[in-house]
This record gives structure tokens, C-alpha cells and sequence, in this order.
């Protein structure tokens, strides 16, 4: 017992030296530092994946490209055939898209929300695991402070979503009153947790806590959002309701990551840095249309993204000037990877910029930069699920604003809404928490607010009763909502 815990400390102080070692790295590379790291690991993942997997040796065959002609960024930009979810996962055999042909090593596979109508997969080794957990527990260090606070994960995300860490973690899934038992029951001991889930069910989770009695300020508690984007106002609404103060280095932390299953799942997250820039972004249209564009009436997602894990591009929309968000395209770099996916599409729409670029603009508006990881960043406006009614565009990110922005209509809805055209008029239809009765004051209350971020269309709003809501409840909170879904 005695030599295992002096083993065990031995090893805490490793690998916070070696997390303090990273985070050093991080912030002392210069953006042109990046950009060739970048470009040559880039390089490297393309000729090991040409060299090492099958079918995507057959594939490059098919197209005529020779590897060896694959010098430069440009080539593999201009060159390299794109991948997607039908190309890799409609294929019998999976296996043919792994390293060396085979599923040798593996120990976990994870599935994606199949939303899109095909399913796909992540495969995982015992290294590339490890290499999660280390990615995911710096993240935690650097923004949560997990080598200061004992930390407690829980993972509220849905079953089969799996996080990698090294920290001592509780598998909820989607059991709120699970999540509030873990909470109440450890922390203390544990001196802080941090909770990971979709942002409607962190929603939840925070409501039924505080209306059971869990004082969110006598809890130290970070919240992070993931699965869908989220609502500047939803940043907003979880900080009142847990006495979180935004922007202050001492206060927890409530924000988002962005993970694709096939890919990683923790791609692309935000920082303090980046949730600043949103934030400023999101009461400045100014600042919000040199950004995000001219048309952009919400902020999409705003995230640093990681130049040693990723080379981002992104395709132009026919028609579209360069300029304007385009899908978004990944590469994976590492090659701890068994299924390394190059030039993989992911319908994401985004925008990517250069660290000097956003602090420029920012500067032009009246605000700077703090010092930190010149880093590039990424904005992703989602997969822009929409209604078009005459030349106006609505899309469910703009109305989330709206829902978000007063406390005490908030904390009666579900945050789960319906979106449909009903001759020349928009119908809103949302969801009731359950007890809730619809009110007609409250309705018109949110329909004022929805209408400061949806373009200028007749629409109604409708609250409806918790178990009268039609659409999309065959499993609460498991699957992603469609806010568009016709009644089946």
C-alpha cells in the first residue's frame, strides 16, 4: 500500500511537469512557428497514410496521384482527393482504411450520432487513447486548474461517449438525477468538478440542482457544452444561474468543445481567450460582420484550434466569394492514429483565421488581444440547417438566442423548439418544461426577443405543454434534436 502510493505521486508529479512542459510549448510558439510545424507534419500524416493504408493507396491510384509529386501545402491542397462519411464508412470493409490494413490493437470503437443518416466510426488504440487523455487533461489544466483544485469529471454526455482522461471521472450519461447524486456526494471531497454534456441538458442539470437545493456557488463548477453549438445567451443564462462570473481568471469556466467521432472528440474548444472575442463580438455587430460576415445576425461557434493536431481547410460554396464560410475540410495528423483520415469532410460550415489576422481585427474595433497562444482560430457556424421564407434565411442558432436571453422564460422551456413555414409565416412552436403551463404574456415576452437576432419575417411563437410536444422526444436527451424534423 505505502510503495503504491509512492508511486502514484511520483507519477502526479510527471506528468505535471510534463503538462507544465506543454503548456510552455504552447505559449512560446510564434504563429510562423506553427504555420511550418504545420505544413510539415501535414506532409508527413499524407505519405505515411499513402504508404500504409490500402484504400487509400487504391484511391490516390485511381486518381493519378502519384505521391511522390505531393511536395508542398499547395499540392496536397490542390491535388488530394476529399474524403467523406460515404466514401470511408459505406465501405465493407473499414478495416482497408486503418494503418497497415487491419484492426489489430484496437480496444474501443465510438459511433457517431448517425444525425446525418450514415453512421461513423472512431477506432481507438491504447495509444491514441493515452494521447486523448493527455490533450484533454491539458485543456482541463490550462483553463480549469486541475492541478490546484481536486477535480472530479462528470461525463453527462450520452451513452457510449467516452472521455479520455487521467482524472477520476463519473459516467452519468443522461441521468440527471445521477449526475446530482455524484455531486452532491463528492464534491467535497473533491474541491471541484467539472461537468460535460449538451448544452439543453447542462441546462437541465443546473435547473433541477439549484430547485433541489444545490448551492452553484458553493460548488466550484465548470460546464462544458459540447454535441451542438451553443447561444452566447445560453454562456449568459448558465453563469446567473450558477453565480459564475464571465471573463474573471479566478471563476469557473463555461464553455464548449467541438468533437467529431470519426475524427476526435475533442477537435476544437474555447478558451477564456476566444470566449472574450465572442462575447464582444456578440453585442457589436461591427465587430460581429468584420468576423463572422456581413450577413452573421448571431455569432457562430469560436474556437483555437491546434496546428500539431489538425490542418483545417475550407471548400467554397459554389457561387460563394472566397471570403464567405465554406465546409469545413480536416486532416488528423497524428500517427498514433489507426484510422487516419486526410482532407475528410466534414459538412460544417466555417471560417479559419490566423492568430495576427483576429488580433487585427480586434484592434481596429477598440479592443486587444491578451497575451497568450498564438494559436489559429476557427469559427464553425454549424451545419446551417435552415428556412428560407422569401429571401430571409432563419436558422435554429438564431432563434436559441432569443430563448436565451431572459432568465425567467429560459427556465421554463426544455430548449427544445420546432422550426416550420406556415404559408408566408415562420411558426416557432417550444417545448414547455414539464409542470409548465403556456403563458400568454411569456410568449410575447420571447417573441420580442427573437425577433433582435431573426431577420425581419412574420412568425409566431407557441409554448406547448411538456408531454403535448410532438417532435423528436423518442429518447430525451440521448440524440440530437432536429429542429426542423416534420412530425413522423
Amino acid at each position: 500500500m505505502l510503495l503504491s502510493a509512492v508511486v502514484n505521486r511520483v507519477r502526479g508529479h510527471l506528468e505535471a511537469l510534463q503538462q507544465g512542459w506543454a503548456l510552455r510549448i504552447l505559449r512560446d510558439k510564434h504563429e510562423a512557428d506553427w504555420l511550418r510545424l504545420n505544413e510539415r507534419l501535414t506532409l508527413e500524416a499524407f505519405r505515411r497514410s499513402a504508404r500504409r493504408v490500402p484504400a487509400y493507396r487504391r484511391l490516390l491510384a485511381q486518381r493519378g496521384v502519384e505521391a511522390a509529386g505531393i511536395i508542398t501545402l499547395g499540392d496536397f491542397r490542390t491535388r488530394i482527393p476529399l474524403l467523406d462519411k460515404a466514401t470511408v464508412f459505406l465501405d465493407d470493409d473499414l478495416a482497408d482504411w486503418c494503418l497497415d490494413g487491419d484492426l489489430s490493437g484496437l480496444t474501443s470503437f465510438l459511433t457517431s450520432s448517425g444525425h446525418s443518416g450514415v453512421f461513423s466510426y472512431g477506432v481507438n488504440t491504447e495509444e491514441n487513447l493515452r494521447q486523448s487523455a493527455r490533450s484533454i487533461d491539458l485543456g482541463l489544466e490550462a483553463y480549469c486548474d486541475t492541478s490546484r483544485y481536486r477535480t472530479l469529471v462528470v461525463n453527462a454526455l450520452p451513452m457510449g461517449v467516452k472521455i479520455s482522461t487521467r482524472l477520476p471521472i463519473a459516467e452519468t450519461s443522461v441521468r440527471a438525477d445521477m449526475a446530482l447524486a455524484v455531486i452532491r456526494k463528492f464534491v467535497p471531497p473533491f474541491e471541484q468538478v467539472v461537468v460535460l454534456g449538451e448544452g439543453a441538458f447542462l441546462k437541465k442539470l443546473a435547473e433541477d440542482g439549484a430547485r433541489d437545493g444545490i448551492d452553484w456557488a458553493r460548488r466550484r463548477t465548470h460546464w462544458i457544452a459540447g454535441e451542438e453549438g451553443i447561444a452566447e445567451n445560453w454562456r449568459s443564462y448558465m453563469a446567473q444561474l450558477t453565480h459564475v462570473q464571465i471573463g474573471s481568471a479566478t471563476q469557473p469556466l463555461i464553455g464548449s468543445s467541438m468533437g467529431i467521432a470519426e475524427l476526435d472528440l475533442n477537435l476544437f474548444h474555447e478558451t477564456p481567450q476566444t470566449i472574450q472575442i465572442r462575447r464582444w463580438a456578440h453585442v457589436d455587430p461591427k465587430l460581429r460582420a468584420a468576423l463572422f460576415g456581413p450577413e452573421a445576425r448571431v455569432c457562430p461557434m469560436f474556437f483555437v484550434s491546434y496546428p500539431h493536431r489538425t490542418f483545417l481547410e475550407t471548400l467554397p460554396a459554389p457561387g460563394e466569394a472566397t471570403e464567405a464560410p465554406g465546409e469545413l475540410v480536416v486532416s488528423m495528423l497524428s500517427p498514433a492514429l489507426k484510422l487516419p483520415l486526410l482532407r475528410y469532410r466534414t459538412g460544417d460550415l466555417a471560417r479559419l483565421f490566423r492568430f495576427s489576422d483576429v488580433a487585427r481585427v480586434l484592434n481596429e474595433h477598440g479592443h486587444r488581444l491578451d497575451p497568450g497562444p498564438e494559436l489559429p482560430f476557427v469559427a464553425v457556424y454549424g451545419r446551417q440547417k435552415a428556412l428560407l421564407i422569401g429571401r430571409h434565411v432563419v436558422t435554429p442558432e438564431m432563434v436559441k438566442e432569443g430563448l436565451y436571453a431572459q432568465a425567467d422564460i429560459a427556465s421554463r422551456l426544455t430548449a427544445n423548439f420546432h422550426m416550420a413555414i406556415d404559408g408566408e409565416e415562420l411558426r416557432l412552436t417550444f417545448q414547455l418544461r414539464a409542470g409548465d403551463e403556456p403563458n400568454d404574456l411569456q410568449s410575447a415576452a420571447l417573441h420580442e426577443e427573437i425577433a433582435r437576432y431573426v431577420p425581419p419575417v412574420p412568425f409566431s411563437v407557441t409554448l406547448m405543454p411538456y408531454a403535448s410536444f410532438p417532435w423528436n422526444m423518442g429518447i430525451d436527451y440521448e440524440r440530437k434534436f432536429d429542429y426542423l424534423r416534420s412530425i413522423s
